[in-house]
């Protein structure tokens, strides 16, 4: 099969995204200048085009992403049971709080059943965990590399490009945000989730998972304007 530039030029940018390889890092790995490596992902006509995606391609699957590991063994419970059926809830696109005390397996049977999800062709889940207070660019960037939308340097950019990836899907998407009320302070961050939910009702399932702190996440806020 021959090697198009445009296709590798996507691929490319899937692949940055689910490694979190930039293109100093590539260039090294591959012989090309930096530069070089710049106009060809932004489309440039500029050299042998056609040479450089044979190079990139052949490095792409020479160094391939891995999918993560499972983390451990699951035991069924009850508890996983009823956390099984949460998912199943929101494969038809709704949206679910998952909360409960310490020790329920909230985190792992996310993280568990997203890796298990992460070996198929179009993985039907994904758990992306917030590890503190974020910016709305920060929880774009978290969400674009799980959902390996290609890579976008602006914020607009990045959602628009996780909107697109999403839309054109065959299934419906679970997106598994953990540990959401460590971000219930950021008000634009959480406007920012909200919103690509409603823009993508129908394609993408949400489960905001946290303390009981989660229950009023998206509430109005007196003194600021949060739809």
């Amino acid at each position: 099969m021959g090697t198009t530039c445009e296709e590798v030029r996507k691929e490319l940018q899937v692949y940055r995204t689910r490694t979190g390889m930039d293109l100093h890092q590539i260039a090294d790995g591959t012989g090309f200048a930096h530069r070089t490596l710049i106009q060809f992902a932004s489309g440039c006509r500029c050299g042998d085009g056609e040479f450089t995606a044979a190079a990139l391609r052949q490095f792409m699957d020479s160094h391939p992403w891995e999918p993560p590991d499972l983390p451990g063994h699951l035991y069924e419970t009850a508890a996983t049971r009823e956390m099984d059926d949460l998912i199943a809830y929101c494969r038809k696109g709704r949206w679910a709080t998952l909360y409960g005390p310490a020790g329920a397996q909230k985190s792992f049977l996310l993280e568990y059943r997203a890796a298990e999800a992460a070996r198929e062709a179009e993985p039907g889940l994904v758990w992306i965990p917030i590890p503190g207070r974020m910016t709305p660019a920060a929880i774009l960037r978290c969400i674009g590399k799980a959902v390996a939308a290609p890579y976008a340097q602006s914020g607009d950019g990045l959602r628009q490009s996780i909107i697109y990836t999403i839309k054109a899907r065959r299934s419906t998407l679970v997106m598994a945000l953990d540990e959401m009320d460590l971000i219930e302070k950021d008000i634009d961050t959480l406007e920012t989730v909200r919103r690509l939910g409603d823009l993508l009702r129908g394609k993408l399932g949400m489960i905001v998972a946290g303390n009981e702190q989660i229950l009023s996440l998206f509430n109005p806020r007196k003194g600021r304007y949060f739809e």
